[in-house]
């Protein structure tokens, strides 16, 4: 029965990865943006590659290897996150966020240390990160109302994945991370209205990841 199931697994990472993962890959980037993802495999050296349903590089920064998958926005994190069960300990999400606070202007790099739930005003999932709070919001199209009823609540940021992260962090023991471009301010700039991604500060990523 456990053969047949780590068989099961092995088909499962293929067909999504392009190849069997390691026993254990400790340090994973998911990134849901193509700028961002093409640019930290532009950056940084890259040790191998595959591609199933998903992109997938090992990359080297500070000669520390980093797994990279190209993922698309939402609830697709999911999958990836189960996969990942048991063979990551350090997990990055790196994506785009939209800012409620002033503080914060469009290219910031940002790092939040809670995520806020709506489905129970009062919860805080606490990450490791430098500032603020954000929360997961279905879908980038939201009325003014909502996001000032978020701002009520102390939230400074909006992505479609902060939820999924804490809590299949908190259920398989994965250690965190939001590492977030700014790329709208929904009150404001609201993301149809943006510019393209860029002028993107790699090396606040990076040390956002080694931080």
């Amino acid at each position: 029965m456990y053969d047949s199931f780590n068989k099961v697994k092995d088909l499962i990472e293929v067909r999504f990865f392009g190849a069997s993962l390691y026993s254990n890959i400790d340090r994973v980037i998911i990134c849901n943006i193509e700028p961002l993802f093409k640019g930290m495999i532009e950056k940084y050296n890259v040790i191998s590659y595959s591609s199933g349903f998903y992109k997938c590089y090992i990359i080297q920064i500070d000669n520390v290897n980093y797994y990279i998958i190209k993922i698309q926005p939402g609830s697709v994190i999911i999958d990836i996150l189960k996969i990942l069960k048991n063979k990551c300990k350090n997990l990055y999400m790196l994506g785009l966020v939209g800012s409620l606070n002033d503080d914060f202007k469009i290219g910031d790099i940002i790092s939040p240390t809670c995520v806020f739930n709506t489905i129970a005003f009062n919860d805080r999932f606490p990450i490791y990160g430098c500032r603020g709070t954000i929360c997961q919001v279905d879908g980038l199209i939201q009325e003014k109302c909502f996001y000032n009823f978020l701002i009520r609540y102390g939230v400074d940021f909006v992505d479609m994945e902060s939820y999924y992260i804490s809590y299949f962090s908190k259920l398989y023991n994965y250690e965190p991370k939001i590492i977030g471009f700014v790329s709208d301010l929904p009150l404001k700039r609201q993301f149809y209205i943006c510019n393209e991604i860029h002028d993107i500060n790699y090396n606040i990523i990076e040390q956002e990841i080694k931080r």
